[in-house]
This record gives C-alpha cells, sequence and structure tokens, in this order.
C-alpha cells in the first residue's frame, strides 16, 4: 500500500503524461505501476508512424490514470510500403 494514499494519488494525477525511456525519472518518486501499455500505428512515414503510436501510448497511459510512461521503446516492421510501429512502456504515477 502506498504510503500517501490512494485519495492523494488520485489528486496528484493530471491529463499531461511524460514519456521517458529511462527506467526513472530524475527528482521524480514512481508512487504507484500501473502495468504495460502499448499504442500502435501504421503510415507510409516511419517518423509519423511512431509519432501516432507514442500519441495512442500516451492516450492508453492516461486511461489507466497514469502521467507518464517509463521505459518506452518501439518495434516498427515494414511491409508493403508502409510501416507498423508499436509503442510500449510502464504506465506509473510520478510525484
Amino acid at each position: 500500500m502506498n504510503p500517501l494514499g490512494r485519495g492523494r494519488i488520485d489528486a496528484l494525477k493530471t491529463r499531461e503524461a511524460l514519456l521517458v525511456t529511462t527506467n526513472t525519472v530524475a527528482d521524480k518518486e514512481i508512487v504507484e505501476v500501473l502495468g504495460l501499455v502499448q499504442g500502435n500505428a501504421s503510415g507510409l512515414a516511419l517518423a509519423d508512424a511512431c509519432t501516432a503510436a507514442l500519441v495512442s501510448l500516451k492516450t492508453t497511459a492516461l486511461a489507466q490514470g497514469a502521467n507518464a510512461v517509463v521505459g518506452v521503446r518501439f518495434s516498427a516492421v515494414g511491409r508493403d510500403m508502409a510501416f507498423e510501429v508499436l509503442a510500449y512502456g510502464t504506465a506509473v504515477v510520478l510525484i
């Protein structure tokens, strides 16, 4: 159980989510781990597909009550002149 209590954690959650490739965030504490989240997208340009996958990842994390995703990674496959991109990481609550 978190020492801050569930009500305080809920109050700290915001509609913005930080996405980082590291497993920690400097000067922040992970107070709740919500679990694996992912977002996927496809497109003709790899950069556009990556951006869309990140937007999908962030939307999923926010829906679970996270204010950050740590350990963000990508997996991409090119086929038929298009890219399929999966972005994934761990949804967390930071304070």
